[in-house]
């Protein structure tokens, strides 16, 4: 029997690579009806202080430092700067996980545009929220809101197909996970060259263990970008839990090429360490 493989749901946004690569596994069963969808899903956030309920995670001294700054910057600030001034701290805020904050001025930036960038940016903060917690009510609530968020990006902008795209995931994750694979497949219908719907889908086909589905994905995906690490990654697994020992190695080692985090290194070589 194949061994589980680590994935998670791709798309996440801003967050970096070392917690896309360093995300728990996803458990999986193999005797789904519909074989592209998961039978079962988990998402996790980095350990923080505070309630486990709520999404309470603490910014650094220096990240403080820089909204504050920011936050006086903002108070004499012309109407043609608050935007990218309030966007600069929700930034921030969503960068040190404390998505709830961040929310908050999001909305302070609607309030003021409400163009496709600040629709989308409101949407992506509480994706990521829904990716990273681990309290279940929470990660529905963050669910709903992100879903409400990127239909308003959809309603607006019908084009928007990476909106469509994250807003699949969060139904995959869901009691409804066909909704979220017809989305994607839409998607790919529309804009066959659509990166982040090809990534969700060779995910979606690991989890259900079909790895050559998956290999035809991830194949195209660094066809159209070459220096699509993740991409790389995935495409190491599926060759792998193929058993074509030599092309894991190959896209493990072009992992190590593209990305020097230390911490995903340590990733890749584990799996090259399972090849030897």
């Amino acid at each position: 029997m194949a061994k589980k493989t680590q994935i998670v749901i791709a798309g996440v946004g801003l967050v970096s690579i070392l917690l896309i690569f360093s995300l728990p596994k996803v458990l999986v069963k193999n005797n789904s009806a519909n074989r592209d969808v998961p039978q079962e899903q988990s998402h996790t956030e980095p350990s923080t202080p505070g309630d486990s309920h709520e999404h309470k995670a603490e910014l650094t001294a220096e990240q403080q430092k820089v909204v504050e700054a920011l936050k006086t910057e903002l108070t004499k600030a012309e109407k043609s700067k608050k935007i990218r001034l309030i966007d600069s701290i929700a930034s921030t805020f969503r960068v040190g996980f404390c998505f709830d904050s961040a929310a908050k001025y999001y909305a302070q930036a609607l309030s003021i545009e409400r163009s496709k960038k600040t629709l989308e940016h409101q949407a992506d903060n509480y994706f990521d929220a829904f990716n990273f917690t681990t309290d279940e009510k929470k990660s529905g609530e963050y669910a709903n809101k992100a879903r409400e968020s990127y239909q308003l990006v959809l309603d607006n902008f019908p084009d928007a197909f990476d909106a469509k795209s994250k807003m699949a995931m969060t139904y995959v994750a869901s009691p409804n996970p066909m909704q979220g694979i017809m989305l994607l497949r839409e998607v790919v219908a529309k804009d066959p060259n659509n990166e982040l719907a090809i990534m969700n889908l060779g995910v979606l086909a690991i989890q259900s263990n079909q790895y050559q589905k998956a290999l035809d994905r991830f194949e195209k995906l660094i066809t159209l970008n070459p220096k699509n690490v993740k991409a790389h990654f995935y495409l190491g697994v599926s060759y792998k839990e193929l058993g074509q020992k030599a092309k894991a190695i190959a896209s493990f080692n072009k992992v190590k090429e593209l990305e020097k985090n230390e911490e995903v290194i340590a990733t890749v070589d584990g799996y090259l360490k399972e090849l030897k």
